[in-house]
């Protein structure tokens, strides 16, 4: 994975957002089908966070993300997401970096830090 700001648009959030996508449209589906007045559409993000040390002796953190959609509609369903694990996150001055490769999350730090404020 490339490193990248985390981000509800990052590409560790790809399949949950799929599932939500999925999740509304197939709920609206039923609904309109089965002629109902509610449905719900709930999404979880579990993250635990484990912290190392890099080869440098640098703090970093690795967490592990499970996400989760439910959809209920008269009855409960649920898509299940793929847990993402060996995740490697470092903190940059505007937030979190995440990504899989150490020497291009430091990279990418280091522009964020030359980019002139807007």
């Amino acid at each position: 994975m490339k490193p990248q700001e985390l981000t509800l648009d990052c590409e560790l959030f790809n399949e949950f957002r799929e599932a939500m996508d999925t999740a509304i449209k197939s709920c609206m589906r039923q609904m309109v089908s089965k002629r109902l007045n509610t449905g719900t559409i709930s999404g979880k993000i579990e993250i635990t966070l484990m912290e190392g040390q890099d080869e440098n002796g640098e703090v970093i953190f690795h967490p592990e993300i499970e996400p989760d959609v439910a959809v209920k509609i008269g009855a409960k369903g649920n898509i299940k997401c793929q847990k993402k694990v060996g995740i490697i996150m470092k903190c940059s001055p505007d937030g979190f970096v995440v990504g899989t490769d150490q020497v291009t999350m430091d990279e990418l730090i280091r522009e964020k830090e030359a980019e002139p404020d807007a």
